[in-house]
């Protein structure tokens, strides 16, 4: 009897230890592929968001990437946004509430992620002409 209570116990701690492991191995890789990817979103959300209603070159070469950086990195509705956003721009349609609601998608995402709580504002863009006056670009407050 007592042999048999030995070997149970074993495979107990046996299964205990495969089970930690296992556990511990998944939460190591869902923290690297955060580490990863984290990174990529806030670039992208920045990119985008001085893209945001400003059509010059320069920030349009800047959008291309953080588009297809989103497409990758992003969660399935968001790399569908993303590629929605591609589409609209690529037919020379308007993309700006498209670009907004990109924008707020991933900061929703972003701040969950990095633990910073649910912002109730929405993104608000500020803008300054070349002679410095302050222009409102877009403003989107949530009802």
């Amino acid at each position: 009897m007592g042999a048999l209570l030995n070997l149970l116990h074993g495979l107990l701690v046996v299964i205990g230890r495969i089970l930690g492991q296992t556990l511990n191995g998944k939460r190591e890789h869902d923290k690297k592929r955060r580490d990863l990817r984290v990174p990529f979103l806030v670039d992208a959300w920045r990119t985008i968001e001085r893209a945001a209603n400003r059509g010059g070159p320069d920030e349009m070469r800047e959008l291309e990437q953080a588009i297809a950086d989103v497409q990758l990195f992003g969660t399935p509705s968001q790399a569908e946004q993303a590629a929605g956003v591609a589409r609209s721009v690529n037919a020379r349609e308007a993309e700006g509430a498209a670009l907004d609601d990109l924008l707020e998608a991933l900061r929703l995402d972003l701040r969950d992620e990095m633990r910073l709580g649910r912002a109730n504002a929405r993104v608000v863009h500020l803008r300054y002409s070349s002679f410095g006056a302050r222009v409102p670009i877009s403003s989107h407050v949530a009802n």
